[in-house]
Order: C-alpha cells, then sequence, then structure tokens
C-alpha cells in the first residue's frame, strides 16, 4: 500500500512498520491526490454516512479532531496525523521516531508545508532535531576511544595504571578547552556568508570587530542611509555565554548569530534554551533589546546535521566558497522592551524591519516558513517578574512557554 500510494520502492527500514503505521501513511498521500468526493469516501466507511466529516473512522480516534473540515484538505490531513503522532503513538516510543515519523515527514512533504506540519510544543521552533543515527555514531566512537585510549601514545603505563592516573581525562578537557575557544571555523564561515552577500549587492560592506570590541560584526546595509548592524556571534546557545551580550549605542539592528560546532548537540534543546530560558529573561531584566536571531552555521546541511528543509519542495541550497548551505533559521523579536508594568506584550517586528534579516531571507532562498515570530509577554506575580514567549509561524502559533520566573541576582 505504501509503495502503491507514494509511487516508489520503500526502504528496508520503512518495512518494518506495522500494518497500522504503514495504511496511516499511505491515507495521506492518497487523500492528498483524490477529488473531494472520492477523498471523503476513502476516508468513511462505506456503511456510514458520507458527507459527515465526523463519521470518518480516524477522526473518532481523537474527540479533539475538527471534524468539520473535509479530510481531502491538507490542513485536515496534517490535523489527523499530528494528533495521532502527539497522542495516539508518541513519538518517542520505541521505534516511533527513527520510522514511521521520518516515513511520514518525507512523503507529507510533497503535499503539506513545513508550518502546516509543525507540532504545538517547544519542539516545532526548529525544523533540524539531533537524529538517532547521529546519536549512535557519537556514541560508538566515544566507546572505540575508551577502547584503546590506554594504547594511545608512549606513556608507557599499564591499562590500570593509565586509568588511575587522570592522563585521558586531563587530555580530553584540554581539547574541550582549545575547541571551545577557537574562533577560526565560526569566522571562515560568517565571512564566507557576508562576503557572498556583499557580492550580490545586498549589504555594501562588513568589518570583524570582535578582537576589541564586546559585539563581532559591524555591517553596513545597502539602500538604508547607512544603516548599521550590529551581530554578535554565539555557539550552541544553551551555555551561559548566550546571556553575556551588550547593545552598542551605534547599533540600528541587533543580530545573534548561533554558531553551534556541536554535532552532537541538540537543536531544538539549544534553540528553547537560547529564546526562552536566556535570551528573553536578559532582554527583560537588563533591558537589552534584541532585533532577532539566526541559527545558521556550517554544520547545517551536513552528513552530521542534516537540513529538513532541503527535502521539502522548492527548496535549495546555496554554494558559498566551499560549503553548501541551506536556507537559515530566521527569529524576530520585540520591537520594544517587555516590561511587566507599562508593555507587558510589544508587538514583534516584522521582516522587512531588520533589514540585515530581509538581506539574508532574500539571498539564501527563504521562505515564510524559515520565519518564527517571537513575542515575549512580561507580568507581575507577586513581587517576582515572569516571562512567557509564544513562537509565531505564518500567522500560526506552534509553541509558547509557561510563565517563568526571572531570577537574577
Amino acid at each position: 500500500l505504501l509503495e502503491w500510494s507514494i509511487g516508489a520502492p520503500v526502504s528496508s527500514k520503512a518495512k518494518r512498520l506495522s500494518a497500522p503505521k504503514c495504511a496511516l501513511t499511505a491515507l495521506v498521500v492518497v487523500c492528498a491526490r483524490l477529488p473531494a468526493d472520492q477523498a471523503d469516501n476513502f476516508c468513511c466507511s462505506s456503511r456510514e454516512n458520507a458527507s459527515d466529516p465526523a463519521s470518518c473512522r480516524y477522526a473518532k480516534r481523537r474527540a479533539s479532531w475538527d471534524c468539520r473540515i473535509r479530510m481531502n484538505s491538507r490542513n485536515a490531513i496534517t490535523t489527523a496525523i499530528t494528533s495521532w503522532e502527539t497522542q495516539s503513538l508518541p513519538r518517542r516510543s520505541p521505534g516511533w521516531s527513527a520510522t514511521c515519523f521520518d516515513l511520514w515527514r518525507l512523503v507529507t512533504s510533497q503535499y503539506v508545508s513545513r508550518s502546516e506540519m509543525c507540532m504545538s510544543s517547544k519542539h516545532s521552533i526548529i525544523f533540524c532535531e539531533l537524529s538517532p543515527s547521529t546519536s549512535k555514531l557519537i556514541d560508538d566512537y566515544v566507546e572505540s576511544l575508551r577502547r584503546v585510549a590506554p594504547g594511545i601514545g608512549g606513556h608507557g603505563m599499564s591499562d590500570a595504571d593509565f586509568w588511575a592516573s587522570g592522563l585521558f581525562r586531563s587530555a580530553i578537557e584540554r581539547l574541550r578547552g582549545q575547541y571551545a575557544a577557537t574562533m577560526s571555523d565560526k569566522q571562515q564561515f560568517v565571512s564566507a556568508a557576508l562576503n557572498y552577500m556583499e557580492k550580490k549587492g545586498v549589504i555594501r560592506s562588513w568589518k570583524y570587530s570582535g578582537a576589541g570590541e564586546r559585539h563581532d560584526y559591524e555591517i553596513r546595509i545597502n539602500g538604508t542611509n547607512d544603516r548599521v548592524c550590529i551581530v554578535e556571534t554565539k555557539g550552541c546557545l544553551d551555555g551561559n555565554n548566550t546571556n553575556i551580550f551588550e547593545r552598542p549605542p551605534q547599533a540600528d539592528e541587533f543580530i545573534i548569530w548561533s554558531l553551534c560546532q556541536n554535532m552532537g548537540a541538540d537543536p531544538r534543546h539549544n534553540a528553547w534554551s537560547g529564546i526562552h530560558t536566556r535570551l528573553s529573561a536578559e532582554i527583560i531584566h537588563r533591558k537589552q533589546r534584541v532585533d532577532g536571531l539566526v541559527i545558521w552555521d556550517m554544520l547545517c546541511g551536513t552528513i552530521g546535521r542534516p537540513c529538513p528543509k532541503l527535502a521539502m519542495p522548492g527548496k535549495e541550497s546555496t554554494a558559498i566558497e566551499h560549503y553548501q548551505v541551506p536556507p537559515p533559521c530566521i527569529y524576530l523579536f520585540p520591537r520594544t522592551i517587555p516590561d511587566a508594568r507599562s508593555n507587558c506584550c510589544p508587538a514583534v517586528l516584522s521582516i522587512s524591519d531588520v533589514k540585515f534579516l530581509e538581506a539574508l531571507y532574500s539571498t539564501f532562498n527563504c521562505s515564510s516558513d524559515d520565519v518564527v515570530y517571537v513575542q515575549i509577554e512580561a507580568r507581575m506575580a507577586g513581587s517576582v517578574t515572569q516571562r512567557r514567549t509564544v513562537y509565531t509561524r505564518n500567522g500560526v502559533t506552534i509553541a509558547e512557554s509557561k510563565w517563568t520566573d526571572i531570577r537574577r541576582a
């Protein structure tokens, strides 16, 4: 049924799916292809009233489904599958994440836009994720390294003495420190992207200023009366370094750019931690306005971090020097600083308001699905200031946090 519905052979990995999951995936494709009347009849039993969407067997599985939209609608199909996936078959259950969900995402990407496929959870604020295969690759390498470690080098110690000496741990910590301190890979990637934008004429000039300033890059945008964009680069966003930033007085725009060199880091955890846990609290507490965030680096689209966007129709990577990069993930923040007493829910900037992000959007094959609008709200709960972040894509709320205390010394 699956092979017939998608018109292609199914991999051996997919063939391990149970019959209900295969049928469910095929149902999406069939309903997307059939005319309206045929789709209704396909989704409903011949003994039931086909004109009544509430009689659809799949709609009966969850009472929360919107049964008044027709099953041939792409939104209706997505609503049904999302409800099934998030409530009836948890994505983290054994075998589900690595098989059915991935296959469903691949198949439905031909018919359903990415914004319609997102779940209302923190995981939906960015498309990429740490894949099980990448995690396994790293775990296997760690075990291999652990096994051969005592035989590396000329230390002359027995295995027992080697592990008791602490040499292995010290070497790992030194490598970690050296790797964390280096900025060369990040600088090369950002330089390649900015040089490409300058060559395309969307920015007039840029310079690296990280050695003597808190921020890293100063960019002048073409056609904006000498508008200055200041960019500060960060790592994976889940560390305390994300909290350290200062908007300089000359900045017309202030952007944070996340470049995560760790292929074992979880992009979904990092995005949530960076935006809600760290940036939203700093913006309110220190009254530091941030116009936007870019999550985009040299690992995006590589074997170490495959990009789901490139599997979507019409999405293409861009060649910049020796990189082949997918469209960046762009996040727009409030245009003013949230304040619990006087400005509890400020409006969010649009892509046209932030000229550097607009230039990035137009240069690297972005679509509206690549932009998330981050609403940061503030309120008082007794004597404690709280904040909440609400994430919107294409006018649809895709995730929101709980109200969270801001606790700063």
